[in-house]
């Protein structure tokens, strides 16, 4: 039969300084400054707009937000 005895102190501090002794915590992200604007559209075209939104499970201003880096990247 085995004895089981503890940790010594040096053990358990060796122990929990190691990196992964922590439980996983998620990556915060830094706010990013941001201004609200108001665009005027077309009745059909933010239809569509929301159409694509709910189909595709984004919000309405996270689409509006790629297109405008797509235009910003691409050109018009």
């Amino acid at each position: 039969m085995s004895t089981i005895t503890k940790p010594s102190q040096k053990a358990r501090s060796f122990i929990s300084s190691a990196p992964d002794s922590k439980p996983a915590t998620k990556p915060t992200r830094k706010p990013v400054a941001s201004t609200q604007i108001t665009v005027t559209v077309a009745d059909d075209l933010l239809q569509r707009l929301d159409d694509m939104a709910r189909d595709t499970g984004q919000s309405r201003s996270g689409l509006i937000k790629v297109g405008i880096n797509r235009v910003l990247r691409d050109g018009v």
